[in-house]
């Protein structure tokens, strides 16, 4: 049963919204956190899905759509883990470099990456668009630039591989948007998006 329209009394409000140490951002624009009630009995389904972040509910929705029968479970609120605390950014722009994917495995490989990264971003636009969800999808571009710590070859060793897996890059002197000295370089990565993760 749901129960985001008042909370249950047995549950410790501070220790279910969130396994971090601190309330994200989002929890703000939400009226109150989802919460269903705890199992009482056993249930039958074909599916099991283990967490309400957003992977475990993307999951559950498209198995849910292909007519499988579906139960997902979270051991606190929708969104309360990694999700709720994320940056909402859909990007192509990966943590681990296309340069180095290409270098570990190989070409193909990177790319693969990056598509899966680009029907990512459409895969959410479409979701929004099919199911009219109110939850801020913005197309905005993304932008990827060093480390205090990094050099510019090691932006240019990626820009190089951003075109290799077939991605639209641009390379900029300057980050739009943060005051810097000349020479702050950076790849930007047009029509990625944004959104309200808790929305969604």
């Amino acid at each position: 049963m749901k129960t985001s329209d008042n909370l249950s009394n047995t549950q410790p409000v501070n220790d279910n919204i969130t396994s971090g140490e601190n309330l994200s951002v989002w929890f703000d624009a939400i009226k109150q956190p989802i919460f269903y009630e705890s199992l009482t009995n056993d249930i039958d389904t074909d599916i099991l899905v283990i967490g309400g972040g957003i992977s475990g509910l993307t999951t559950a929705y498209c198995l849910a759509k292909e007519g499988r029968k579906v139960v997902l479970v979270e051991d606190g609120c929708i969104g309360s883990g990694e999700s709720g605390r994320t940056t909402a950014h859909l990007t192509c722009a990966l943590d681990d470099r296309y340069f180095q994917l290409e270098k570990i495995y190989d070409e193909p490989t990177a790319q693969l990456a990056a598509n899966s990264h680009m029907k990512a971003i459409e895969w959410v636009a479409n979701t929004v668009k099919l199911n009219n969800i109110d939850c801020h999808f913005k197309r905005v571009d993304g932008y990827l630039f060093l480390h205090p710590s990094d050099t510019k070859e090691t932006l240019e060793k990626e820009y190089e591989a951003t075109k290799r897996v077939g991605l639209t890059t641009e390379m900029l002197n300057a980050i739009p948007g943060i005051e810097a000295e000349d020479g702050k370089w950076c790849i930007k990565f047009p029509n990625q998006a944004q959104f309200h993760i808790l929305l969604y």
